[in-house]
């Protein structure tokens, strides 16, 4: 109805005319169309009546003549029960709201609308549009944004990508003030629009996302009709995809009962689909966490899923901060490596306990072996292998013995675990205190001393490093911040930084309570790999922070697998354990220096002191970190309870934060707190007053409310 009564005021009247009727004459076989409006009507041998009358019709509660509501309010008047119809309702506020629409550039697609009548296939898939969105730390400032814009021709099997920056100014999001125009300075954002690349032989392709993680999946052609997959995107590295086996039964169903051994061919329950051999043809159908559709040349859809991110929460988090404090050029390639290492471990069929921080784990020392000449494997990396089996007897045939200590040892003490979980209960806590001697642990297995795990993956990082995969990883055109394509200052400011990024997550770790240690996953074993490095690295003072608690020892054979030219100095001047830090700001009552990730970052020349100090991007990372460096900030030596008080909720510490907090913390803030229940300022708000447990104060202080009437205004309308 809205449209319909708009239309007369945008259009002109001469579009509603009157059709010129056919002559009623035979001989001519044409065929012409008339309106678009109602059905498609065709005039030729009798083909309708031209004395039918047609009466047209609202469609909706008010039935009136259109001609007369269009003449009406063409006119500038109205018409009887418009302003009746219920638009001015809060409930379609958005209806009258305008949306400007603003041109960018103008893309010239090369394509002749000849061919589109010539294929098989719909209008609609000949091209498809997809957007993806830089990561945050992809750029260096952070007012600053890149959208990517891709569009795919299947019929010329071309990839055509324009990239688009974004520079937000000081007033985005900002409402401007009525009255008032912005100036071309002070636009809350401005575009600016790149080349166009055009990429040929590609025969499909869509953006994947996972978590915060864009790409291209793109479907490549060789000039010998040999097909890929990858993932691409201008801030990260190509990745070749592999595909699985691919299951022929619907694993969502109600009726899938299981993956069972099926020794008859004819019913086979998986198949391999052949990329290279063109048996896939497109892509469809993309969604979250990775997931895509393929489609075969039987037209048969294969759901697959990319991981590109990990699901180890702590994986996640070492990730996270290792690219946050590396500059643009490097901090996405990050993803990348742990990519390409999950790929090789799988490929090369090693035995761990946990895929995901195992590839973890190598990427870490692959990027600090890079640094220095290493002594040469003596000993590839073996693939651990399995005990003997019991021949098969009776029902006891299919019971796996375990007689490889080590495999039960790699299961038993993931991720360089002293001892497994259960031992460190109150019911089995005992065998702790028990004198295990390395002599004991020989007679048991020999082979148990060169099975740890730090030991392993030593190993391990030097064989990917003299794989061709390692060679592209920190070669010379290496995309890892340690390779050697970069100087030797960048390369030991990025060891030096990614070192000192692990130990401030471990120290945020230490602020919740219900981060666990020894669980998986838990901050023991990054423990182990941060003292490892340390003690390449020659940072004694780390080495003996980390060494404590229940965890493998070091062998100390490897210390000397690194061999620095320059050597990187431990930090200094500044406090980096977290608990003096709040001791020492809650004793003298005022903000101290602390290092945060956001310091390691910008300690780099890329911008000014003045405006980092607004960017946010490191929150999520160490949020507790910055919680109380916010709370500090806001101290004063003489404060009162209820201005700490304050201080702590405008930090974002709440009540949910204050029940995870260790003890040794949350004492002095509860102190405050409970100075503040008995009788809290009439000023504070809801949110202060539920923070001091004192919600009941809310609802005696707020204003008496007139109870609304209820009931709905039916409108009827008689017609």
């Amino acid at each position: 109805m809205l449209a319909r009564a708009d239309l007369s005021a945008s259009q002109e009247r001469s579009v509603f005319s009157e059709q010129p009727l056919i002559p009623a004459h035979g001989g001519s076989k044409r065929i012409e169309s008339y309106g678009s409006q109602g059905p498609r009507l065709s005039g030729g041998y009798g083909s309708f009546n031209y004395n039918q009358t047609i009466h047209p019709s609202l469609g909706s509660l008010l039935e009136a003549p259109i001609d007369g509501v269009l003449e009406e309010l063409r006119a500038g008047g109205d018409f009887e029960g418009f302003h009746s119809m219920g638009l001015d309702d809060h409930v379609f506020d958005g209806i009258s709201q305008e949306m400007m629409f603003t041109k960018i550039q103008t893309i010239s697609l090369d394509n002749s609308n000849v061919r589109y009548s010539l294929s098989k296939q719909p209008a609609r898939e000949h091209c498809k549009v997809f957007i993806l969105t830089a990561p945050q730390f992809a750029l260096d400032d952070p007012l600053r944004g890149e959208l990517l814009i891709g569009i795919q021709d299947s019929l010329d099997k071309r990839l055509q990508l324009l990239t688009i920056d974004l520079q937000r100014g000081p007033r985005f999001l900002v409402p401007p003030k009525p009255g008032k125009r912005s100036t071309s300075s002070e636009d809350p954002v401005r575009l600016a629009c790149g080349a166009l690349r055009r990429a040929h032989h590609v025969v499909d392709s869509c953006k994947v996302i996972d978590g915060d993680i864009s790409v291209i999946l793109i479907l490549s052609e060789g000039h010998e009709g040999r097909r890929e997959l990858s993932i691409q995107a201008p801030w990260s590295q190509i990745t070749p995809i592999n595909l699985p086996l691919m299951s022929l039964e619907n694993v969502r169903s109600l009726h899938y009962r299981g993956r069972v051994v099926d020794r008859d061919v004819r019913h086979r329950k998986s198949e391999v689909v052949e990329v290279a051999n063109g048996h896939v043809g497109g892509l469809k159908y993309s969604k979250a966490r990775g997931v895509v559709d393929m489609v075969d040349g039987e037209d048969r859809h294969h759901q697959i899923q990319i991981q590109l991110q990990p699901r180890n929460p702590q994986v996640r988090k070492v990730l996270d901060a290792c690219r946050s404090i590396l500059p643009a050029t490097h901090a996405e390639k990050i993803f990348p490596g742990w990519w390409h290492i999950m790929i090789w471990v799988k490929s090369e069929e090693f035995e761990v306990a946990d895929a995901e921080w195992s590839s973890l784990v190598i990427l870490l020392l692959t990027i600090y072996l890079a640094l220095g000449k290493t002594k040469p494997a003596q000993d590839p990396p073996t693939k651990p292998s399995r005990g003997r089996r019991r021949p098969q007897s009776g029902s006891f045939g299919s019971i796996q013995t375990l007689e490889d200590w080590n495999t039960l040892h790699l299961y038993e003490t993931p991720n360089a675990l002293g001892c497994p979980s259960w031992q460190q209960t109150k019911a089995w806590d005992w065998t702790l205190d028990e004198d295990n001697s390395d002599d004991t642990e020989n007679i048991i297995n020999p082979g148990l001393k060169g099975s740890k795990f730090m030991s392993t993956h030593v190993q391990y990082a030097k064989g990917y490093l003299a794989s061709p995969l390692g060679e592209k990883a920190v070669g010379e055109n290496g995309y890892l911040p340690t390779g050697q394509q970069r100087s030797a200052e960048n390369r030991g400011n990025a060891a030096w930084n990614i070192l000192v990024a692990l130990h401030l997550l471990l120290e945020e770790q230490k602020l919740d309570i219900m981060t666990p240690e020894y669980a998986s996953p838990g901050t023991a074993p990054l423990r182990v790999v941060t003292c490892q490095i340390a003690r390449w690295l020659g940072w004694h003072n780390f080495v003996a922070m980390y060494e404590l608690g229940i965890q493998e020892e070091l062998d100390p054979h490897y210390d000397s697998e690194l061999r620095l030219e320059v050597p990187l100095t431990q930090p200094s001047g500044v406090d980096f354990d977290i608990f003096h830090w709040i001791q020492t700001c809650l004793a003298t009552g005022q903000y101290h220096p602390f290092l945060t990730l956001a310091n390691l970052y910008h300690s780099q020349p890329v911008k000014a002191e003045q405006d980092h100090l607004k960017d946010s991007r490191w929150t999520p990372v160490t949020p507790r970190t910055f919680m109380f460096k916010r709370f500090f900030e806001k101290l004063t030596p003489k404060g009162s309870p209820a201005s700490m008080v304050e201080a702590m909720h405008s930090a974002g510490i709440s009540s949910r934060v204050l029940e995870t907090l260790p003890e040794a913390v949350l004492t002095p803030l509860k102190d405050s707190i409970s100075r503040c229940q008995a009788r809290p300022p009439a000023s504070w708000p809801k949110d202060l007053l539920e923070l001091v447990n004192r919600g009941d104060m809310s609802m005696i202080l707020a204003p008496t409310k007139n109870l609304q009437k209820s009931g709905a205004n039916i409108l009827v309308r008689y017609l």
